[in-house]
């Protein structure tokens, strides 16, 4: 797994899946979680990606049916000095989904 520290990055592919779920941190306090499974073909074939956002705020989830080429762009914005929030990531084709998020991983799956 990867950590990014990127200003700005997109991510292609087709989303497979989307998950949203919270969980109890250390802290005591519930923390929100997204995670994103992304294909390369509609087939789910090849060159597969698992993308876990965590600590994940002010979501925005449009329509999603049916299979959708995606256009995520993830945009660091740490120095907007939001509370625990280090990125904001946006599906740009079809205004699928938005939020923020303290950090990201990327996962090749072969």
């Amino acid at each position: 797994m990867k950590k990014s520290h990127m200003n700005t990055a997109s991510i292609f592919g087709y989303l497979q899946s989307i998950r949203l779920f919270w969980d109890i941190g250390e802290n005591g306090n519930y923390e929100h979680f997204a995670e994103m499974l992304l294909s390369e073909d509609q087939y789910n074939q090849h060159n597969n990606q698992r993308i876990r956002f965590f600590n994940v705020r002010k979501y925005v989830m449009g329509e999603i049916i049916g299979l959708f080429f995606t256009q995520i762009s993830i945009t660091n914005v740490a120095a907007h000095q939001m509370e625990d929030i280090n990125y904001s990531v946006a599906e740009e084709e079809h205004s699928l989904f938005s939020f923020y998020c303290k950090s990201f991983t990327v996962e090749e799956l072969h």
